[in-house]
């Protein structure tokens, strides 16, 4: 069954990020990646559980990222042998006190987002003339990047470097250099797990009344959630306030199981009465889903909590009977997600169907007695050209003109404003107002003719 269950998920994770690529909604995708993280964290609670459950949540180690290379084993090949004291749990599960022993996966990936931006930004500043799907895809990267590349990679990494950062601070060590840059980092992680949830809500607040901003330059804050209601907008807040949490009481709770798994299960209980009352997500399906995924988590707290009061009373076939019962509520909400996707894949097939059957039917014919008019201008090396179109009648004898000169104009240097508005840096928005005078002469020798001189007058 696990051999199953790890083919599922590694199937919804593959099909999940392929159609991100291809266009997909990303939040699908990032959920999914925060539904087994939550799944994976269970094993930290303070239980002994059955071996059906422990082979079970052990599937899930995938979202953490420890498939990736470590790289601080490059730096200190011997850092796998180094370890700090932690609780029993995090011990038994291969993660220790040691904050750079536990954290390289998820620093590489911060690495890779730091990197990848660097060289888009880099490209677009310093190269002429390159492919155009080569500076599309550097202006893409960067405009995502910039700010909500970057929170999503804080959101999706916000619960392991919290956890190694307790771990860390439970065990302050300056005795070699390694502990010491290891207790370092932690500190400073600390006051990341802090300020992250402060981020977020000053973001939010600050462009509650423009909900356009908000989605444009910070989606990864609001692209589950609906930005036309007061609460919902804030949910990624309250989700990082919930796993804070949740971390806080995985790590310092842990020798006293009863109150541990009595908090965590209030933590369940308090998010769904939120998701009952505002239903935060764009559709009713995702409300649905989402409301009944986090009831199964009561549950399965619920299931934990028998397992940690009932444990002197119970023998091997009820322990394990409480053990099938918490993987079938994990199952039902692992179907769940996956209905999700499926939906989610199936309105993203069919909109590149759509794509496709306009791309094959080609352009529509000129309407009769109308020709179209292009001018290309390029305002800058660094930017791409803009093309502006004007439709004019066949009958306009040279000299005719519709409408004043400067009213074309400043219409067409009002669209190209337009255009790089949306489209380029600030830097780059700042060429338009030193090349406007370029663009007036290409527009005035290309778009407008001269006036016609009246007849008679000399």
């Amino acid at each position: 069954m696990a051999s199953t269950v790890k083919t599922v998920v590694t199937t919804m994770t593959i099909v999940s990020g392929t159609m991100v690529f291809v266009g997909s909604n990303p939040a699908v995708l990032w959920t999914l990646i925060s539904l087994l993280q939550a799944f994976f964290y269970l094993i930290f609670i303070n239980v002994e559980y059955p071996e059906n459950v422990q082979e079970f949540f052990a599937i899930f180690s995938m979202s953490t990222f420890n498939f990736l290379p470590d790289p601080f084993e490059w730096i200190v090949p011997n850092i796998e042998n180094m370890s700090l004291p932690a609780p029993t749990k995090f011990i038994e599960n291969n993660v220790n006190g040691l904050f750079l022993g536990s954290t390289g996966e998820d620093l590489l990936i911060w690495g890779i987002v730091i990197m990848l931006y660097i060289f888009s930004k880099l490209f677009i500043r310093y190269t002429r003339n390159m492919p155009i799907l080569l500076t599309k895809a550097c202006y893409k990267s960067v405009k995502y990047l910039e700010w909500s590349g970057i929170l999503r990679t804080a959101i999706a990494s916000y619960t392991d470097l919290t956890i190694a950062a307790l771990l860390q601070l439970r065990v302050l060590d300056f005795t070699t250099n390694v502990f010491s840059a290891s207790s370092v980092c932690a500190i400073i992680c600390v006051i990341f797990s802090g300020a992250c949830p402060i981020l977020a809500y000053y973001l939010a607040r600050k462009y509650s009344r423009q909900p356009e901003i908000l989605e444009k330059k910070y989606l990864t804050l609001v692209e589950e959630y609906r930005t036309t209601d007061k609460v919902p907008k804030y949910f990624t807040v309250l989700f990082l306030l919930r796993r804070l949490c949740m971390v806080l009481t995985l790590v310092f709770l842990h020798d006293d199981p009863y109150v541990e798994i009595s908090l965590l299960l209030m933590n369940c209980i308090i998010w769904v009465l939120l998701l009952i009352k505002y239903r935060p997500s764009d559709g009713k399906l995702e409300n649905w889903v989402n409301t009944v995924s986090e009831g199964l988590f009561i549950i399965i707290h619920i299931l934990i909590g028998v397992l940690i009061y009932k444990q002197e009373d119970l023998d091997d076939k009820g322990r394990l009977n409480i053990g099938w019962g918490i993987i079938a509520s994990c199952m039902i909400i692992i179907c769940g997600s996956l209905l999700l996707s499926v939906v989610e894949t199936y309105n993203t097939v069919k909109e590149l169907i759509e794509l496709a059957r306009k791309m094959m039917k080609g352009k529509p014919k000129k309407e009769q007695g109308q020709i179209k008019k292009k001018i290309s201008l390029q305002i800058s090396p660094d930017l791409p050209k803009i093309h502006i179109r004007e439709n004019h009648k066949k009958n306009v004898t040279r000299g005719d003109y519709l409408g004043s000169p400067r009213e074309t104009e400043s219409n067409l240097i009002n669209n190209s404003s337009f255009m790089m508005s949306h489209e380029a840096s600030r830097d780059q928005r700042e060429l338009l107002g030193t090349e406007v005078a370029v663009i007036q002469r290409k527009i005035k020798r290309n778009l407008i003719p001269k006036r016609r001189q009246p007849v008679g007058n000399n």
